[in-house]
Parts: structure tokens; sequence; C-alpha cells
């Protein structure tokens, strides 16, 4: 669990790092922008869309093995 704390706490300001670059592209677009920039924006923008997804799915696995791990110690309190 340890190691995978230390993962998460990477995963979580890549994350971060993510968030704050796909705002700075969504902020790049603009209505008179050329329609090939906007398109090589908009395609910067999935390829990060699809890492968030990747992100995503790490977090929750590792949010599973923390209430397995709690639920086997029995240090889970339901509500």
């Amino acid at each position: 669990i340890n190691q995978k704390m230390k993962e998460f706490k990477k995963e979580h300001k890549s994350m971060n790092d993510w968030m704050d670059e796909t705002e700075k592209l969504v902020n790049s677009l603009s209505v008179n922008m050329d329609p090939k920039k906007a398109s090589r924006v908009q395609d910067k923008i999935n390829v990060s869309r699809q890492h968030h997804r990747t992100l995503i799915h790490f977090f929750f696995s590792l949010i599973l093995l923390i209430l397995i791990k709690r639920v086997l110690n029995k240090n889970f309190v339901f509500p």
C-alpha cells in the first residue's frame, strides 16, 4: 500500500499538471483562430483527455485497494 500511495501522490501531481495544461489549451481557442491551428489544439485536448481517463482508473483502483485492505483488517466502519 505504501508503494501505491507514493504512486498516487505522483499521479495526483500529474493530474493537476494535466488540468492546468488542458485549461491553457482551452483558453487558447478563439473564434477567429486559424482552423488548422484550432484542429491541432483540439487534437492535443483529446490526447490529454485519454491520459486523464487513465489517471482516473488508477485512482479508483487505488481507492478500491485501500478499502479492501481496511475491510480485511476490520478497520473499516460501514456508515
